[in-house]
């Protein structure tokens, strides 16, 4: 009776979701719940989520029980490792990188672009009392600078939450900055020179592209996987035959790929670059982002000898608009203060002594194990949505973290006229020249399912969709 009892009920919620009636994202019953109301045993209970979990239609959330999922996700490609020109190029003469935040206060467009999380996914109500309470607890309410290194409170609760990737850090270890993107530009300014070559991975994070094009360095491109991450013997190569100032990397849930190095190949790389005594600057703001029932190391896990510049922010996780990132600098520290120094000497004191006292209060992991369960709804919502409105064709990333999806259109279709064809819809996303120097991406585009799913964002993929079948018959 019992097989026949765990066979009848997987069928039964297999009909459920199939017709809709349980939905992508949706929350299934606890096993205690089932068992319980079913009248049967908690193996019993198991094994019916066990046929179900086989069948990619639920999957197991640690913590979050267990949730609906597309059953479709083993029919999406992904796109092949990219394989960029070797060689030291210039930034473009014209600005590729589209300025995404152009239509950030616009409420009319459906943001498919935007690398921050809902501000209905955020704790709002939380961090407005932290404010409050910073002036009150903040010398001279605030209106004085903060240490150059920055807010000593802050950069204890940082140095406490390495920890959770087994670092060894404390507070002198740790720089504040205004943001990430301030943070890679004090590291790049303190470890080059103007003219320097640095290697990145490819495609690369727009952000990234900026800099090196304000600072004045030649950047070469190395081949990238989807999934694992950059070609190390391809960079070996590189290092052989050319004098390489540093590497820029983002090792986990990378922008806009996704992929996330496993973590033998990141003792690898960082012994690599040691070997060579090359820098290695790491931005791993996405690192709290993951899935799975752990957070993944960075590179500075394994850095010995302080090659490893760290670079990071709350920005994606939690607060964008306090501008709160840090670098942990390694043996670069006395470099880095200084360009800071000359760039700024302060970071806002206010929006800093919040973000200390929130960490202190210690309600960062309960929000961040609701913000990855609204992140990876979102992610399976977004790949359905892809899988039903997109042609066959489609190449999709299957990120196992992060805010992005790097979609690979058939080689036929302009991205960028796609880019503009949907902002004329109110629909913004991000075409892939961007995140290049070269013209490879031409085809691709990168989606964020950081916005909240809802109706409008659904139909604006089935919009995006529509077009680009549109463009697929137009030669």
């Amino acid at each position: 009776m019992k097989t026949i009892k765990y066979q009848d009920l997987s069928d039964y919620y297999e009909a459920q979701i199939k017709k809709g009636i349980l939905k992508t994202g949706d929350k299934m019953p606890s096993l205690r719940q089932i068992r319980s109301e079913k009248k049967i045993s908690m193996t019993t209970a198991q094994m019916v989520y066990s046929v179900l979990e086989s069948k990619d239609l639920i999957v197991s959330k640690p913590k979050s029980g267990y949730i609906v999922c597309s059953p479709y996700n083993h029919k999406i490609q992904l796109p092949e490792a990219t394989n960029p020109l070797q060689k030291a190029e210039n930034s473009r003469p014209e600005d590729a990188a589209i300025n995404v935040y152009d239509t950030i206060d616009q409420k009319h467009i459906v943001q498919l672009s935007l690398g921050i999380p809902a501000t209905s996914f955020l704790p709002v109500a939380a961090l407005n009392k932290c404010i409050k309470n910073a002036v009150n607890t903040i010398d001279y309410c605030g209106v004085q600078y903060d240490p150059i290194e920055g807010n000593s409170r802050l950069r204890q609760q940082i140095a406490k939450r390495t920890l959770h990737w087994n670092g060894s850090i404390t507070l002198e270890d740790v720089i504040t900055t205004s943001g990430c993107i301030p943070a890679l530009s004090y590291c790049l300014q303190s470890i080059t020179q103007p003219g320097d070559t640095i290697a990145v991975e490819s495609p690369v994070y727009f952000g990234i592209l900026q800099l090196a094009k304000h600072l004045r360095l030649k950047v070469v491109e190395l081949s990238t996987h989807p999934q694992t991450g950059i070609n190390l013997d391809s960079l070996e190569k590189l290092l052989k035959k050319q004098e390489i100032a540093t590497l820029v990397i983002v090792s986990n849930f990378s922008n806009p790929l996704g992929y996330c190095m496993p973590d033998d190949k990141k003792e690898k790389l960082v012994q690599l670059m040691t070997q060579y005594n090359i820098p290695l600057i790491e931005d791993d703001i996405y690192g709290d982002l993951y899935f799975g029932e752990k957070r993944p190391a960075n590179c500075k896990t394994f850095d010995k000898e302080g090659m490893v510049l760290l670079c990071n922010s709350i920005s994606k996780s939690l607060a964008p608009g306090y501008r709160v990132g840090w670098i942990l600098p390694g043996k670069y520290k006395d470099k880095v203060i200084k360009t800071k120094a000359i760039q700024q000497i302060s970071d806002t004191a206010i929006t800093h002594q919040a973000v200390a006292l929130y960490l202190e209060s210690g309600k960062y992991e309960k929000h961040l194990r609701k913000l990855r369960q609204d992140l990876y709804v979102n992610y399976v919502k977004v790949t359905k949505a892809i899988l039903e409105y997109f042609p066959d064709e489609t190449r999709c990333t299957q990120p196992q973290g992060g805010l992005f999806l790097w979609v690979e259109l058939d080689k036929s279709i302009n991205a960028f006229t796609l880019y503009k064809k949907a902002l004329q819809k109110n629909i913004a996303i991000m075409p892939g020249i961007a995140f290049s120097l070269q013209d490879q991406y031409t085809h691709c585009i990168r989606l964020s399912y950081a916005s909240e799913w809802n109706d409008d964002v659904e139909k604006a993929i089935k919009e995006l969709g529509i077009l680009i079948h549109s463009m697929s018959y137009v030669k």
